[in-house]
């Protein structure tokens, strides 16, 4: 009873942890962070792209579902619709870390900054990436 208003978010940090999450999905509302391939893993589908596979797992029971591609789209779905970017192309010697910023850094706007729409939110974890990476180097 203590957890029950508690907005518990997701990371599935592996393919292989994926699997074991679409269930905590369907028993309660919360977000999720996911990469397409641990996407597809989790669900048993094949996603063409972020999109696809952010609206199934809206569908399913995520009160928010955002997915990354890499170079490609990172897509957000929630109660007020479907939102995409797509990620300004930067050089990179690796990308360790990447995942991890994103993630911490669309935290951050969803907590901070609640009344933004869900697209700024992608965007300023894109930027936020990109900046990191740029001074990483």
């Amino acid at each position: 009873k203590v957890f029950d208003k508690a907005h518990i978010v997701v990371a599935a940090a592996s393919p292989i942890k994926a699997k074991k999450l679409l269930r905590i999905l369907k028993v309660r509302q919360c977000s999720i962070y996911l990469n397409l391939k641990e996407a597809n893993t989790m669900t048993k589908n094949e996603f063409l792209n972020s999109s696809e596979a952010a609206n199934f797992l809206f569908n399913e029971g995520a009160m928010r579902a955002i997915v990354t591609n890499g170079e490609y789209y990172a897509s957000s779905r929630c109660e007020k619709g479907l939102y995409t970017i797509v990620p300004s192309k930067i050089e990179l010697r690796i990308n360790t870390g990447a995942g991890d910023i994103f993630l911490a850094s669309h935290l951050m706007s969803t907590f901070f900054n609640a009344d933004l729409c869900p697209q700024k939110h992608l965007a300023f974890a894109e930027k936020t990436v990109r900046s990191e990476i740029a001074q990483s180097f």
